[in-house]
C-alpha cells in the first residue's frame, strides 16, 4: 500500500512539473535612470541632447528635436 501512494504522488509531481504549475517567475529587471557605462542609448530624457544627436535630428525623421 505504501509503494502505491509514493507512486500515485511522484506521478502526480511529476504531471505538475509538466503542466508547468513549478514554473518560478524571474524577478522583474532593475528601473535605470541613466545609460550604463558604454550604452549611447538615450534612457533618461532630462539630459540635454549632444552635438550628434541634434545633427542626427535634422536627418531622422522622428527623432527627438532638442
Amino acid at each position: 500500500m505504501r509503494s502505491f501512494v509514493w507512486c500515485c504522488l511522484k506521478t502526480l509531481g511529476n504531471w505538475l512539473i509538466e503542466a508547468g504549475s513549478m514554473w518560478i517567475a524571474p524577478p522583474p529587471p532593475p528601473l535605470l535612470d541613466e545609460p550604463p557605462p558604454g550604452h549611447p542609448e538615450r534612457l533618461a530624457p532630462t539630459r540635454p541632447l549632444t552635438e550628434t544627436e541634434r545633427a542626427l535630428g535634422l536627418q531622422l525623421p522622428g527623432w527627438p528635436r532638442g
